[in-house]
């Protein structure tokens, strides 16, 4: 009985053993592949965060472009409207100096045509 006993307690021993340095290589194994995902997500936090920067800029760059296009769009509008009034009174004085010269030739041509009459 007392042998089996220190047989119980040796194999209880070399059992607890055992389960320590096994539990202790898993402990190990757990922190690597803790390290090693943080390491990874801390990898992929970064590449998140310049490929938002990058896009941020990008953005950026378009709205930029968008507002000068829309300054351009405006600045040409404006001139054109201008350029438009400028010409559209430029032919009204063009038109009422061509309908005072017809008035005039009218009148010449009644002249001529009295003077045709009483000759």
């Amino acid at each position: 009985q007392v042998e089996v006993q220190q047989f119980l307690s040796a194999l209880t021993a070399r059992y607890e053993e055992s389960a320590t340095a096994e539990r202790a290589t898993h402990e190990v194994q757990l922190k690597t592949l803790r390290f090693e995902l943080e390491r990874e997500y801390r990898g992929l936090i970064q590449s998140l965060r310049e490929e938002v920067a990058e896009h941020k800029e990008k953005c950026a760059t378009l709205s930029k472009e968008l507002d000068d296009f829309q300054e351009l769009a405006a600045r040409a509008e404006t001139e054109l409207r201008q350029t438009c009034v400028s010409q559209k009174e430029a032919l009204q004085r063009e038109l009422q100096s061509l309908q005072a010269l017809r008035a005039e030739d009218a009148v010449k041509w009644k002249e001529r045509e009295e003077e045709l009459r009483t000759v």
